[in-house]
């Protein structure tokens, strides 16, 4: 099935997949050839594609799913290829965080701490 995920600046993955695993608010799932039309809406969490070269391991920071006619689409607020996050730059952020934690945490420093957890859970399962 040809699969793209794309964020609002660029395109991360235009190609064919064997199969894609991503995360809902229902729990995980999976698409494959010849899958039912489906849209979810995703909250930040990791997302693999496998090809039949490899599997490519993204953090995607929320976003929408969409298969229709075997065809997969993924538009997310923000993803990044796991070879590219910095365990050492998120853990030391996710320390400050958590200090401020104590004086109760704004919404956007909540959502900061949100995507930060993605992204180390996807560094550390897939770096």
């Amino acid at each position: 099935m040809h699969c793209q995920v794309r964020s609002a600046d660029q395109v991360l993955f235009e190609g064919e997949a064997i199969r894609v695993v991503a995360r809902s608010s229902e729990g995980e799932f999976a698409v494959m050839d010849n899958h039912a039309p489906l849209l979810a809406t995703l909250p930040a969490g990791p997302l693999r594609i496998v090809t039949n070269e490899e599997t490519s391991t993204y953090a995607c920071l929320g976003g929408v799913l969409r298969v229709e006619e075997n065809t997969i689409s993924i538009s997310c607020r923000r993803a990044i290829h796991s070879s590219e996050i910095e365990l050492s730059s998120v853990e030391d952020r996710l320390q400050t965080i958590e200090q401020l934690a104590a004086d109760a945490l704004d919404p956007a420093q909540a959502q900061e701490r949100d995507d930060l957890l993605v992204l180390r859970e996807v560094g550390r399962n897939d770096g």
